[in-house]
């Protein structure tokens, strides 16, 4: 009798085992896949690219950090500096006006962004933004940045509209337009707005 109850023992514990070993495997199996290195070297918008890959019967999400190097732009006449992602190009305009616009694309005033940088006296409400303006003033509203005294500020006509960030510092100011598409220029926004100081 010792002996039947030791074997059904045995016979239990082996059983238990068997069904924990496959719970285990069950519940920890991970599918393993070699990505080709062309999927993950694919270009995203501003963070991440997430890609679909379709592996033995199932999806798999491939996130690709992009990462950024930066510039810096230096302009004594214009009394300002700033960084950049360096993907983008400047253009110097005239000595107070540098453009910023992707390389890819064909560069339009849709798609480029604009910094202008002047002086006007401290407490002078009296400025004329030098860009051309679809209307009237439709909204503004302060911002806020470490440096300067910064407003936001939407022309429009009904149908065109534009913005403009406004910072003042001192005698210092800086009118930066926004285009109308900042699919290619918005990282430069961020930091541009994060960065941008005046030289003295």
């Amino acid at each position: 009798m010792k002996f039947l109850r030791n074997k059904y023992f045995l016979i239990g514990a082996l059983i238990i085992i068997f069904f924990a070993a496959g719970a285990y495997i069950q519940f920890t199996k991970k599918p393993w896949v070699t990505i080709p290195k062309n999927l993950t070297s694919q270009v995203g918008e501003d963070q991440t690219n997430t890609k679909k890959v379709f592996y033995n019967g199932k999806y798999y999400n491939i996130v690709n950090q992009k990462t950024f190097g930066y510039e810096q732009y230096s302009n004594p006449q214009m009394n300002i500096s700033f960084d950049y992602p360096d993907p983008l190009k400047y253009k110097q305009i005239t000595p107070q006006l540098v453009s910023l616009s992707d390389p890819t694309v064909k560069d339009t005033d849709d798609n480029t962004l604009f910094i202008y940088s002047t002086t006007v006296p401290e407490n002078s409400i009296k400025f004329k933004i030098p860009f051309t303006l679809p209307g009237r003033l439709k909204q503004t509203k302060i911002i806020k940045t470490q440096n300067f005294t910064a407003n936001q500020e939407i022309y429009s006509d009904g149908t065109n509209e534009v913005m403009f960030l406004i910072l003042r510092q001192n005698d210092q100011t800086i009118v930066i337009r926004i285009p109308k598409d900042t699919s290619y220029v918005s990282q430069a926004i961020t930091t541009i707005m994060s960065s941008i100081k005046t030289l003295n």
